[in-house]
Formats: C-alpha cells, sequence, structure tokens
C-alpha cells in the first residue's frame, strides 16, 4: 500500500504550502503551478515518487515567470506520504506525535468515564440492597400484624 501512496500525489498540498512558505506566493497560485505540474506529470506518467523539478519549474515560469529552483530529492519528499505523515503535527493532525497525544488523551478520558460509571453501579446496588431491606422490614412488619 505504501508503494502505491508513494506513486500519486495525495501529498501534492504539502507541496504547495512549501511553494508558499519558501517563496511567498499566496496559496492560490501556488496550488496552481503544482496543479499544473501534477496534471504534466500524469500525463508523462511519472510516479510522485519519481517527480521532476524540471516540470515544477516549468508551472511556476507560466504561473508566475519564474523558476522555484527546487531539488528534485526536496520535491520527492514533500511528495511522500510518510514525511507528509511525520510533519502534519497539527491538533488532530497525523503525526505520530501527536495521534500518540490524542490517544492518551482518550484513554485518559475513557479512564474518567469507566470510573464514574462504576460509581453509578455502587450507588444503583446500595440503592437496591436499600429497597430490599426495606421491602423485608415491611413483610416482616406486615406478619406481625
Amino acid at each position: 500500500m505504501l508503494a502505491g501512496a508513494r506513486e500519486g500525489n495525495s501529498c501534492a498540498t504539502e507541496l504547495a504550502n512549501q511553494v508558499v512558505r519558501d517563496h511567498g506566493i499566496d496559496y492560490r497560485t501556488a496550488h496552481k503551478i503544482v496543479h499544473d505540474f501534477v496534471l504534466e506529470s500524469k500525463r508523462q506518467g511519472i510516479p510522485a515518487s519519481e517527480a521532476r523539478a524540471d516540470l515544477l519549474d516549468a508551472a511556476a515560469q507560466n504561473a508566475i515567470g519564474k523558476k522555484l529552483g527546487m531539488d528534485e530529492a526536496r520535491l520527492r519528499e514533500l511528495l511522500d506520504p510518510v514525511y507528509f505523515v511525520k510533519v502534519t503535527k497539527s491538533k488532530g493532525g497525523v503525526a505520530p506525535e501527536e495521534v500518540a497525544r490524542m490517544v492518551a488523551d482518550r484513554r485518559k478520558k475513557l479512564n474518567g468515564a469507566r470510573a464514574r460509571h462504576l460509581k453509578r453501579i455502587e450507588a444503583l446496588q446500595k440503592a437496591q440492597n436499600r429497597l430490599l431491606s426495606n421491602l423485608r422490614a415491611l413483610c416482616e412488619g406486615l406478619k406481625k400484624q
């Protein structure tokens, strides 16, 4: 599955984000550049794992009149789903550290809910015992009359 994921362009948004960060281009333009790059790569049958910087530069040249100058190793890294998972550290993101934080948080909440539930069960059992005791006393009182 990882090999298949690396062939596609599911992480092209990360490439666009990096273009914005590195070159101060607005998001709309960065996404246009990446969109054109992805379309041309697909047209030529080039998977993301073999992405070519010259195609990205050509898309940038058409959109903004200059090349971005990104090297192919960096381009391929930005398109790699493993890298994307690693760097997506925003709250609720997919980075392993963030997922671990969310799991720990959910376990803490689950443990709290479990403790509250057990207290409710205990209270219900005590109430049931009182009810049965009161019923026995009532029955005993009725027998004596």
